[in-house]
């Protein structure tokens, strides 16, 4: 299999906030998107990586690194559809932010090989809150509340690349209106919506509107992990999860 490291800085803050692209932000005197390539290395899991960044930049510090190091084009979704479209070819394709410093080896080969076992084109990690506050008492995480708990959103992907077709509009839509609640609504529904807001939703429910809405077959896969949900957002996370290495 083989993995893809998304390490844009095109979002617009990254430089200003971490003073460069933030897949270089020092984190304990090793640039951040180090710990990520070391960790699907050690996976036993990945052949090959490709990267997709500033190329100038990246190059300077990963060198050989990266089997591949691609340049960045104008948005997140523009970067994963380079991605899908190089390994077209290939039955599924790992994605992983760049900011998941805490990431092991281990924890990707347990992702990927539960991930293999279910017949999904889409399979995304959720990690439930008191397994994040348990052991990261001081970060700050945003979780949904459904009818099996709380969850926070992880930093892979299993993703099948013939799939990307399927998604990449709503993906664009739904980036383009994450802070539009009116428009959210619209691609989501309002019933989804109310349910998920009156905490009745169960994963089930949320894996079978993806199907029918956006025809495909995606999974929300609980991951016992906490590292996989814990990414870097602001410049205060560096030195917090810095103490946890």
């Amino acid at each position: 299999m083989h993995a893809v490291i998304l390490a844009g800085g095109n979002q617009g803050k990254s430089s200003n906030t971490f003073g460069s692209i933030k897949a270089l932000c020092d984190f304990k005197g090793i640039p951040m998107i180090k710990y990520v390539i070391n960790a699907l290395r050690e996976s036993g899991h990945i052949d090959k990586i490709m990267v997709i960044g500033d190329q100038g930049k990246l190059k300077k510090i990963i060198g050989d690194d990266a089997d591949v190091l691609t340049q960045e084009e104008e948005s997140m979704i523009d970067n994963l559809i380079v991605a899908t479209n190089y390994f077209a070819n290939e039955d599924r394709l790992l994605v992983s932010t760049c900011d998941i410093p805490l990431l092991k080896g281990e924890m990707i080969a347990d992702f990927i090989e539960a991930g293999l076992k279910e017949n999904k084109e889409l399979i995304y990690p959720i990690v439930e809150r008191n397994i994040c506050e348990g052991a990261f008492p001081d970060v700050k995480r945003t979780f949904v509340t459904l009818k099996e708990g709380a969850f926070t959103g992880g930093n892979l992907v299993l993703l099948d690349p013939k799939a990307m077709g399927k998604i990449e509009a709503i993906s664009r839509m739904m980036v383009e209106n994450r802070k539009n609640p009116v428009k959210m609504s619209r691609l989501l529904g309002w019933k989804f919506l109310l349910l998920l807001l009156l905490k009745r939703l169960t994963i089930e429910d949320i894996e079978n509107h993806i199907e029918k809405t956006f025809n495909i077959k995606a999974k929300a896969m609980i991951n016992l992990n906490p590292e996989v949900g814990n990414d870097v957002d602001r410049l205060e996370d560096v030195a917090i999860l810095e103490k946890y290495l």
